[in-house]
């Protein structure tokens, strides 16, 4: 990897937080909801659904945290990366693009992938997978990867922006993804750390920018998509190769670019990390906030729309990336 590819990398590293963590989550210390299947877990190596009574493991190969993995509406099929087990000791894990199915309780590879680092996004019916190309030593526009579960078929769009560690989230009706692209850094002249957030239509490959910001999460309704932004204070890029603090804002915009609206700021040191996870009725919000970068521990509050009041209801626990209705 070049210097330029380094620093992009390390770009949105504080937005993905991708360590090996060494930290094994007692199953009473996981996330759990009423009535929720909460996909949870330090991805691509240890990745869980629980339910308020059980615990389901798709994969325990290890404590990472590269990638961003998601759950259809109704609860059934996965998308992540998986492990390939081969029995020969690497310094970082072959990988796999796969879903899993939560009836047929077993993991469909579609194609194996180097370094990859970033969001694997499962379309709400559960048909598709999209994830983007993740090649730091080209800057090159992303390469939004669509692939049909049921065939196998890929298509590949090109799309604004550059790839390194792209989050990724489908409308409701599986037409369009947004996705954050990475932003330019020092090499590049950036006085600012500005990533942007763009919608692509799958049908035209067209690109629409949205907002500055990251971290894209489509309510499930359709009518809002929330999304991580910094404070002023948190953009300057300071020095050759400094990454600000993670993102500290939450806000809510229309698809359409329209009625943005700023709902809360964290404060001091804090910051959140992963995307937002949306309730199944989109009434509701998850947030995951850093806890202790060393063990991987993250702080989880809801978040209700209705009163923009927020509560932690989970201390010191893994990441949540997905919300469905527990069957």
């Amino acid at each position: 990897m070049n210097k330029q590819g380094s620093i992009l990398m390390l770009g949105f590293a504080c937005a993905f937080l991708w360590f090996n963590i060494g930290m094994d989550a007692n199953e009473n210390d996981l996330p759990r909801l009423p009535g929720a299947a909460l996909l949870t877990g330090y991805p691509p190596g240890t990745l869980k659904v629980t339910t308020p009574n059980s615990t389901w493991s798709l994969q325990d190969g290890g404590d990472y945290l590269r990638i961003s993995p998601s759950i259809s509406r109704d609860g059934m099929v996965i998308a992540s990366a998986r492990v390939i087990d081969d029995g020969i000791a690497r310094s970082s894990p072959r990988l796999s693009i796969a879903s899993y199915s939560m009836i047929g309780k077993k993991w469909t590879d579609y194609q194996e992938i180097a370094e990859y680092e970033g969001g694997i996004a499962i379309a709400p019916d559960g048909s598709m997978l999209a994830f983007a190309a993740a090649d730091y030593r080209e800057l090159i526009p992303v390469k939004m990867h669509v692939i049909d579960l049921e065939s196998g078929k890929e298509r590949i769009i090109p799309a604004k922006g550059r790839p390194g560690g792209v989050s990724l989230s489908w409308s409701p009706d599986g037409r369009r993804i947004a996705y954050d692209m990475v932003p330019k850094m020092h090499p590049d002249g950036a006085k600012e750390y500005l990533p942007e957030i763009g919608v692509l239509e799958l049908e035209t490959g067209k690109t629409t920018k949205l907002a500055d910001g990251f971290r894209p999460a489509w309510s499930p309704s359709g009518e809002w998509i929330a999304h991580f932004d910094l404070t002023p204070d948190r953009r300057n890029l300071r020095e050759w190769g400094y990454t600000p603090a993670g993102p500290n804002r939450l806000v809510l915009v229309h698809p359409d670019g329209t009625g943005s609206k700023l709902l809360l700021t964290l404060s001091s040191n804090r910051a959140f990390t992963a995307s937002p996870v949306w309730s199944p009725d989109s009434k509701m919000i998850l947030l995951n906030e850093i806890r202790d970068e060393l063990k991987g521990t993250k702080d989880i509050h809801l978040l209700d729309l209705s009163t923009l009041k927020m509560t932690r209801i989970f201390k010191g626990t893994p990441p949540v990336f997905g919300w469905a209705e527990a069957k």
